[in-house]
């Protein structure tokens, strides 16, 4: 009974943090992992849905043997990525399985403002019900969410959707990007809840 119950919520969550790994296997195997096992032809279809919730749906046709293709420099013929296409595969990888809830340590550090866009209007298109809990410092990160809870210090100093929290949460605000990378953020809010933290925005913010 515990481990039925323990498999059921394997099944419905998965979790993204900021030192994801990166596996020098196939491609395949580094979306199939997300549910505990290697890739066969069976998971083509799932796994190429995967790489679309993410918009990396290109990799598999520019790979010389698409999913068979191993990753990284450890073996001969292996293919590298770059760190943000690492980030984004291992975001697939936690999508695999089709989790009721996603938690998410900034999934978009290593990656920029043209990618981060590409990825969240990816995941406006996901087709089940999905929660993401996001925690982020980057403004044009948690923009996207339906809720944000606002920290300072270890307090909540406010919460609600960003268009809110805009006028009546002055932590927010002095953080909010130049109207051009507040555009280029514009989405349809996604069923998220992010975190955003004041402390960590304190090296960042230089950056914006």
């Amino acid at each position: 009974m515990l481990i039925t119950v323990a498999k059921l919520y394997i099944s419905a969550f998965s979790a993204l943090f900021q030192d994801f790994v990166k596996f020098e296997r196939s491609l395949g195997d580094n979306i199939t992992f997300g549910a505990g096992r290697g890739f066969t032809d069976d998971d083509s279809q799932a796994a190429t849905a995967a790489l679309n919730m993410v918009a990396l749906n290109y990799l598999k046709e520019e790979l010389p043997q698409g999913f068979d293709t191993i990753l990284g420099r450890r073996f001969d013929g292996g293919q590298q990525l770059s760190i943000g296409q690492w980030q984004r595969l291992a975001t697939a990888r936690a999508l695999y399985k089709k989790p009721g809830l996603l938690v998410l340590d900034e999934p978009t550090a290593s990656v920029d403002a043209v990618s981060e866009k590409a990825m969240f209007e990816a995941l406006t298109a996901i087709d089940y019900q999905l929660t993401i809990l996001l925690v982020a410092h980057r403004f044009t990160t948690i923009c996207h969410a339906e809720k944000i809870i606002v920290l300072d210090g270890g307090k909540v100093v406010g919460c609600g959707d960003h268009a809110t929290l805009l006028k009546s949460c002055k932590v927010l605000r002095r953080h909010v990007p130049r109207p051009k990378q507040l555009q280029l953020a514009a989405l349809r809010p996604l069923n998220l809840v992010a975190a955003f933290n004041e402390e960590s925005t304190k090296d960042v913010r230089r950056n914006l």
